[in-house]
């Protein structure tokens, strides 16, 4: 059925359709709830590899996994899975920085190199 409101012999171009944006507003109070996140992080990361390394891997990785799975799966922003997708990012990021770092004895020199290709190639995908 063609379209009444488009010229004959002008082909009609869809815009694409965006879905509504996932993330929140970038304010002031999103850089204090990043940086408090990112700190979180880096405590918990810490505090349960000292404590338990198995409950450390289950923390991180499974609440990885759930914390982006439910971010991914979201259809608009919700605060409360955008923040722990964000938390857990920074628990997990640090455990694996401190994996590389801590555990295997490489050089920060070494292992930012390879976590930058590592992330240029997720954004590329």
């Amino acid at each position: 059925m063609p379209d009444d409101n488009v010229t004959p012999g002008v082909r009609a171009r869809r815009l694409p359709e965006y879905a509504a944006a996932k993330v929140p507003e970038i304010t002031v109070l999103f850089w204090v709830i990043k940086i408090l996140t990112t700190g979180m992080g880096e405590a918990a990361s810490d505090y349960l590899g000292n404590t338990n390394l198995v409950l450390a891997g289950v923390v991180g990785v499974g609440g990885m996994a759930l914390a982006m799975r439910w971010q991914l799966r979201t259809v608009r922003y919700e605060p409360v899975a955008y923040w722990s997708a964000v938390a857990m990012v920074a628990v997990f990021g640090t455990m694996a920085a401190d994996l590389l770092h801590v555990v295997l004895g490489l050089s920060y020199l070494v292992t930012t190199p390879f976590y930058a290709v590592v992330l240029a190639v997720v954004l590329a995908t």
